[in-house]
C-alpha cells in the first residue's frame, strides 16, 4: 500500500481544496483503484500469458483537471508504478510500455473519474504529445501512433555489467522500468535490486534516471540519488549490478 499511500497524501490538499470550492470532491484513492479495476476487466487470455491493456486516459471534469495541473507528471509517476506493483502481484503481463495520461472531460460531472483503456504493441511508439496533452478528452484508438522505425534514429544505451549476464539494452522513446520483476522493461537478475527499481524518462532532450524508492538505492558515479539527468559514459548502480550510459550521439 505504500504507493497508494503516497498518492494519497499527494492529492489530500489538492482535492480539499476543491471541495472548498464547491465541487464534488474525488477520493484520493479513487483513481489508483479504478485503474487496477479497468485493468483487470479487460484481461486477455492466452496460451502463456494474461494480458491487459497498457495505455490509459485518465478523464476528469476540466475543472478538477486545472488542479492537478501541477502535479500530473509527479502522479502518472506514482500512479504508473502502482498499477506495475498490482500487475506484478496477479501475474499480469502488460504488451508494450505503461502510459498513463490525464484528460479533460467537460461532459462528466465535478467528482467522477472514468478511465479508458487499449492495447499499444511494443513495437509502436506513443508521442511525447500524448502524455502531456490534457485539453480534451483523448481516445487512445485514434491516437497517432509511429513505428520505432520513423521515430528512432541513433538511441541510447545501457551497457549491463552484471555478475550473471552482460548485455546491451537499447533504450526507446518513452519511460522505461529498470527492476528484479519480469514485469519491468530492463530485468536486472540481481537480489540487490527491487522489484521496480528506478525509470527511465525523456527529460527536455535527454534522459532522466528516478529512484523508485528502491531498498538499496540507485547510485550514479558512486553518488546515491533520488532524480539526475544523465550524461554519456555515467555509471549507474543498482544493487551489485551497473550499467553504463551511452547517449547514441557519434
Amino acid at each position: 500500500m505504500k504507493i497508494l499511500e503516497r498518492i494519497e497524501s499527494l492529492l489530500e490538499n489538492v482535492f480539499e481544496g476543491i471541495s472548498r470550492k464547491g465541487y464534488s470532491s474525488i477520493q484520493p484513492v479513487e483513481i489508483g483503484r479504478k485503474l487496477v479495476k479497468v485493468m483487470e476487466a479487460q484481461r486477455r487470455i492466452s496460451i502463456a500469458r494474461t494480458y491487459v491493456p497498457n495505455v490509459y486516459v485518465i478523464q476528469l471534469h476540466p475543472d478538477q483537471l486545472k488542479e492537478l495541473e501541477s502535479l500530473q507528471h509527479t502522479l502518472i509517476r506514482e500512479l504508473r508504478g502502482f498499477l506495475l506493483q498490482k500487475a506484478e502481484d496477479k501475474n499480469l503481463s502488460f504488451i508494450g510500455n505503461l502510459k498513463i495520461a490525464f484528460a479533460a472531460s467537460s461532459g462528466l460531472e465535478p467528482g467522477k473519474v472514468e478511465i479508458d483503456a487499449s492495447f499499444v504493441e511494443a513495437s509502436d511508439v506513443l508521442t511525447d504529445e500524448f502524455m502531456d496533452h490534457t485539453s480534451e478528452v483523448m481516445n487512445p484508438e485514434h491516437t497517432q501512433v509511429f513505428s520505432a522505425q520513423d521515430q528512432i534514429r541513433r538511441l541510447p544505451l545501457l551497457l549491463v555489467q552484471g555478475a550473471k549476464k552482460q548485455m546491451t539494452y537499447q533504450i526507446i522513446p518513452g519511460r522505461q522500468s529498470i527492476g528484479r520483476s519480469f514485469q519491468c522493461d530492463l530485468v536486472i537478475e540481481d537480489q540487490n535490486v527491487s522489484r521496480l527499481h528506478a525509470w527511465l524518462m525523456p527529460f527536455g532532450g535527454k534522459w532522466k534516471l528516478i529512484d523508485n524508492d528502491s531498498t538499496n538505492g540507485t547510485y550514479l558515479n558512486d553518488q546515491r540519488i533520488q532524480e539526475c539527468v544523465l550524461n554519456d559514459g555515467d555509471q549507474i548502480r543498482v544493487g551489485t549490478t551497473i550499467l553504463v550510459f551511452r547517449d547514441g550521439e557519434d
